[in-house]
Formats: C-alpha cells, sequence, structure tokens
C-alpha cells in the first residue's frame, strides 16, 4: 500500500541526506580540495465560470435550463550571505548546498505512476478540511485515488500565499490552503495522489496589473471575451515564465503532477478583433512549443505534466482557431485529458442525435477518435479524460457517469477524473471499479516525453 511505500521512501532519503551530509563535512575538514563540486553533482543528479465557459467546463444549472522573477529549481541559499568571490562564508560552506538538497528531496515524490480515478477541488472546498474528510470517508474502500485541486483558477487566483512574484503584484494569493506542504503531506499518507490545476492564459488577475500581458483588443486596452475577462497572451515569453514559475513552487510543495488548463487561445467573443504580439509560428505550435518549455523547465522535480484539452481535439484535424491540434501536442506532456463531455457536443456529433442524453456513446465516439489518431503518430503522451459528473439539459446521475466509465475501459482507457464546478460527485461510481494496485518503488518510469 502506498503509506507503507511512503515510509520505506522517507527512510531511504533520509539515508541518502545523512550520507550527502556526512560526505560535505568530511570532505571540508579532511581534505585540502573544496566539497563544492561533489555537493554540486549531488543536487544536479536530482470563481468562476462565465456564461460561455461551460463549453470549456460543465458548469452546473438548473434542471431544465440551459445557457448558452520566476522560481526555479531549488538553489543554494540556506547558509551564510556569499562573499565578494561569490563563495559562501563560515567552515562548511557547502553545507548550504546539501542542505537544500535535504529539502528538495523531502518535497519530490518522485515520478512513481499511477492509475488515476480522481475528482477536482476547487481551492476553496479543498482549504474546508471537514469537507474533504467527509469526502474520504465516502470514498474509503473503492477505486478513488486522486484529487485535482486548482492552484491557480481561471479568475486567476492562487490557492495559497504563493511566493511567486507576479502573484504578490496581481494580488492573486488567498489563504484557502493555508499549509499547503502540511495538507498535500496528510494527503498522500492518505494514499492519495495529488494534481495541482493550474489556469495558463485566462487570467484576468494579472492581466489586470499587467495589461501589456494580455491579448489586445482593435478597439484599445486589453481585449476582453463574452463574460468580460482577460487572457495573456500565449505568444509572450513572460506568461510562460509565470506559469511555470507556479507549477515548480506547485511541485515543491508536493503536488505529483502539474495539470495545465485554458492552455489554449479564447474563443468566445469578438476572436476577430484580437491583437497578438509578433511572434513566429502558428497557434498550435504555440501551444506545443509552451508545453513543451514547461515540461523541460519542470523535469528537475520529478513531477508529471497533463494538459487539459477540447474533446473535439481528437476528431477534428484543424486547431479549432485555439492552437490545440493534438499531433502538435503529443509528445510534449506526459498526459492529455481531453473533456470529453457529452453535454458539450452538438447534436449529431458522432451520428447521435442528442450526445447528451447519450454518454456511453459519446464517450466511446470521441476517445475512439484520439485512439486512432495517437496510433498514427506514436508518443509516450497517454490519455486521462475527463468524464461529466454535472447536469446541464439532461440530469446526469449514477448510471451517466456510470456509462462514461464503462465507455472508456472498453477501449483499454482505464484512468479518468470527474468533473463537477461545485464539488458534488456521484461517489458510488467508484466503488464499480477495482482499486487499483500502486506501484512499487523499483518500478520502471520513463523520464522523458516523446
Amino acid at each position: 500500500m502506498l503509506p507503507k511505500l511512503l515510509k520505506e521512501q522517507r527512510w531511504s532519503r533520509f539515508l541518502l541526506v545523512a550520507g550527502g551530509l556526512l560526505v560535505a563535512v568530511a570532505m571540508t575538514v579532511g581534505a585540502s580540495r573544496t566539497a563544492i563540486p561533489a555537493s554540486g553533482r549531488l543536487s544536479s543528479g536530482l470563481d468562476r465560470l462565465g456564461r460561455f465557459d461551460f463549453f470549456e467546463r460543465g458548469q452546473s444549472l438548473p434542471r431544465g435550463s440551459r445557457s448558452d522573477d520566476p522560481s526555479g529549481p531549488p538553489t543554494p541559499g540556506t547558509g551564510p550571505a556569499p562573499t565578494a568571490d561569490g563563495q559562501p562564508e563560515g567552515p562548511f560552506p557547502q553545507l548550504a548546498e546539501v542542505l537544500d538538497f535535504e529539502r528538495m528531496v523531502e518535497k519530490r515524490p518522485g515520478r512513481v505512476p499511477v492509475e488515476v480515478h480522481g475528482l477536482y477541488l476547487t481551492g476553496y472546498i479543498a482549504g474546508q478540511t471537514e469537507k474533504v474528510n467527509l469526502l474520504l470517508k465516502a470514498l474509503d474502500g473503492t477505486s478513488f485515488n486522486a484529487f485535482v485541486i486548482d492552484v491557480k483558477n481561471d479568475s486567476g487566483r492562487i490557492s495559497y500565499r504563493s511566493d511567486v512574484p507576479l502573484t504578490k503584484a496581481a494580488g492573486a494569493g488567498t489563504d484557502w490552503i493555508q499549509e499547503p506542504g502540511a495538507y498535500l503531506a496528510h494527503l498522500r499518507d492518505e494514499g492519495i495522489y495529488t494534481i495541482a490545476r493550474i489556469v495558463v492564459f485566462k487570467d484576468p488577475a494579472l492581466a489586470r496589473v499587467r495589461p501589456d500581458l494580455a491579448v489586445q483588443s482593435q478597439d484599445g486596452g486589453p481585449w476582453r471575451d463574452r463574460t468580460g475577462a482577460t487572457w495573456l497572451d500565449p505568444y509572450r515569453r513572460e506568461v510562460w515564465d509565470y506559469a511555470v514559475a507556479l507549477a515548480q513552487e506547485a511541485a515543491r510543495k508536493g503536488f505529483r503532477e502539474i495539470q495545465f488548463d485554458y492552455v489554449r487561445f479564447p474563443s468566445d467573443g469578438e476572436t476577430g478583433k484580437t491583437i497578438y504580439s509578433d511572434a513566429e509560428g502558428s497557434r498550435a505550435e504555440t501551444i506545443g512549443r509552451f508545453l513543451k518549455y514547461a515540461y523541460e523547465h519542470l523535469q528537475p522535480y520529478d513531477v508529471y505534466l497533463s494538459a487539459d484539452i477540447f474533446g473535439l481535439v481528437g476528431t477534428v484535424t484543424d486547431d479549432m482557431g485555439i492552437g490545440q491540434r493534438l499531433e502538435d501536442i503529443l509528445g510534449t506532456v506526459d498526459y492529455i485529458s481531453p473533456m470529453v463531455y457529452p453535454s458539450h457536443y452538438s447534436a449529431r456529433n458522432y451520428g447521435l442525435e442528442d450526445p447528451e442524453s447519450r454518454p456511453y456513446e459519446t464517450v466511446l465516439a470521441g476517445l475512439r477518435d484520439y485512439q486512432r489518431r495517437m496510433e498514427l503518430a506514436p508518443s509516450l503522451t497517454k490519455i486521462r479524460p475527463w468524464l461529466q459528473d454535472f447536469s446541464l439539459r439532461v440530469h446526469y446521475g449514477e448510471a451517466e457517469v456510470e456509462g462514461q466509465i464503462k465507455a472508456a475501459r472498453e477501449l483499454g482507457v482505464n484512468e479518468f477524473i470527474l468533473w463537477n464546478p461545485g464539488n458534488v460527485y456521484n461517489t458510488a461510481v467508484f466503488r464499480e471499479v477495482s482499486r487499483p494496485s500502486q506501484p512499487s518503488a523499483e518500478s520502471p518510469v520513463s523520464g522523458e516525453v516523446r
């Protein structure tokens, strides 16, 4: 079981760190050569949903109604201030680096694959300990094993007090999760795999204080979608670095996977009036480059990377004007999470008169298209869909959610995440799926995406 495995991992980490400290002290006291190169090798070895957002995310509505300086990898900084030649003062200058390595090891669980059967939590709900414990109690003994938790939502708010400078400038931090490190450690001890959801390009909070980073309008000033929300310019490298810095911080706090959402160009509103900064490449190439850039900058943290994409990405051959083209995304992330919500498909998609009322058939057809395309463009990227557990025009209860899970499993897709913006779920569906076994620490894991 995972708690036992983590205990063993902690013991090995303790021995590793203790050994590193002993080596560093021995080299300092007993050797004429500096120990800094050795310690260097040691460390380097290592809310709102708008009216039109239902197209990307399901919004629970009444039944019968319908609305159409970024932080990098851990670095030395625990020891005394450096001298003029750049070397730390004190009798054991290399200990600063070793101690920093200790903190890094403690907070990096490593890339251990988990067959995810998960749920989404807003940052606010995640911070409500009693509600989360009740949910865990209801799910005890089932196949449930993962939470996707908002780190940055689509209003640009951060679920805790971030140290990333731009979050402070934007006033984006909250106290929803007051001690994220301890919180994530508790979930890890409970055997829960934690995924940090970071909304990337939709960000009214940062655009308000940094309008120069926003998508611009031909009418002047930042462009706004139909909900009045502003978006960040996907061509701007500073925007990329902001998302990456938040992801790196989330990894340091203990999240085991980073999931980018709204990793696209805007679609709702007068998009013909948008103005973007000068840049080379198509929209699809830009999204692909961003994901590759993020993956490379997250490698030192041993976390997985996933991206949420529209359900139709697996069926259409263009990028739908939003920059999401399947072949440009495959190989840039570990997982793609298509939002194959039946309520989001138009009449006669996949030959179905009303996809929303046919959850099993819709998910089966949508995921089958993904598999066909992915067979033609082989990569190590795996598929883990978002499934619908909310109601729009058609009420979705246990049977409708189970139908989607059944469709995925028939195609060999055994991982899934349920979405409900109000975090109210049909938890009984998890009883129908056998609990996946946790892998051992020795399980082979690929360190690269191709």
